[in-house]
C-alpha cells in the first residue's frame, strides 16, 4: 500500500521516504497519536517537494568491515 503511494506521489512530481525507527515504538509518540495495546505504527511517509534537479550527491561504497564484529562461540559453553 505505501509502495504504491510512493509510486503515485512520485508520477506526479511529488517526492517520498518511507522511514522506520525508535520513534515508531516509543512511548510518548503512541500516546501522542492514541495508539491502543494491540495496535502498531509501523513508519513514517514524509512527502514534500523534489529538487530542481535529479542529480543526486555520490555516496562511497560502504566498507561493511566497519561496521560488523564477529563472535566466536567459545566450546563447553
Amino acid at each position: 500500500m505505501v509502495t504504491t503511494l510512493s509510486l503515485l506521489l512520485h508520477s506526479h512530481g511529488w517526492g517520498s521516504i518511507w522511514r522506520t525507527g525508535a520513534a515508531v515504538e516509543a512511548p510518548q509518540v503512541r500516546k501522542y497519536l492514541g495508539l491502543g495495546d494491540g495496535e502498531q505504527l509501523r513508519g513514517w511517509l514524509y512527502i514534500g517537494t523534489r529538487t530542481e534537479t535529479d542529480s543526486v550527491p555520490e555516496r562511497l561504497p560502504l566498507d561493511v568491515r566497519t561496521r560488523i564484529s564477529w563472535t566466536h562461540a567459545t566450546p563447553g559453553l
